[in-house]
């Protein structure tokens, strides 16, 4: 019994600041070729998601492409429509990178020097392992 009443206020708090939205608000962008537009846009911004659900080359940047990468390409050509969809993308990626370089100066806390270990961290590159190892000379026994 008390637990359900600390947990209803608890939630009540919650809602109070995280107020429940409808997932399918943004579907324009996960998406924008087979939703429908918000009903939020300004007119601008609706021409221009017309302009963007109709433009065959965009699609095929959509089908090849990441979210955000689409996104910051599509901000080129349509800025309105572009914005606004990075501005709510935007918050996942910089709250992922505040955790990496928040691990990092935890486990190197003593270390003033944390530059190469945030670089791989951050990076987009892949490793070329096998092309490492060839560099290598093998170490025989003896």
């Amino acid at each position: 019994m008390m637990e359900t009443l600390h947990f209803s206020a608890l939630q009540k708090h919650f809602q109070r600041y995280f107020p429940m939205q409808d997932p399918k608000e943004y579907d324009w962008i996960r998406d924008p070729f087979s939703a429908t537009p918000p009903a939020d846009l300004s007119t601008a911004e609706e021409e221009q998601f017309i302009d963007v659900t109709s433009d065959s080359t965009m699609r095929l940047h959509f089908k090849s492409k990441t979210l955000a990468a689409f996104w910051i390409g599509a901000e080129k050509d349509y800025p309105l429509l572009g914005k606004r969809a990075l501005a709510i993308l935007l918050p996942f990626a910089t709250s992922y990178l505040c955790e990496i370089v928040a691990s990092i100066k935890t486990k190197y806390r003593s270390k003033l020097d944390i530059e190469n270990e945030l670089r791989v961290a951050v990076s987009q590159l892949q490793p070329r392992f096998e092309k490492m190892c060839s560099m290598k000379q093998a170490h025989t026994s003896p």
